[in-house]
């Protein structure tokens, strides 16, 4: 189990610098292995919605609360948790 630190997330939500590693990494990991505490959501809500990044926030949610329930996408196309316009 790998429990992912909010800077790990925020730096692949924020593409900042080194969001193509935290891709990479997260690309490598099952999704079931993948950890998150309450306060690291919570933490990270609050960052996207201070720097009006809704729409990213709500990208984040589903992966991590819908996404997780489905089967994966039988064309292999990964969702950029960014949102549809990459922001």
């Amino acid at each position: 189990m790998y429990l992912i630190d909010i800077n790990v997330w925020l730096e692949r939500l924020l593409d900042q610098e080194r969001g193509s590693d935290v891709v990479r990494f997260l690309a490598r990991i099952p999704s079931d292995r993948l950890a998150i505490t309450d306060f690291a959501f919570h933490s990270i809500a609050l960052v996207l919605i201070r720097l009006n990044r809704l729409e990213v926030l709500r990208a984040f949610v589903q992966d991590l609360f819908l996404r997780r329930c489905r089967p994966p996408d039988p064309s292999g196309a990964e969702r950029d948790p960014r949102g549809p316009s990459g922001d």
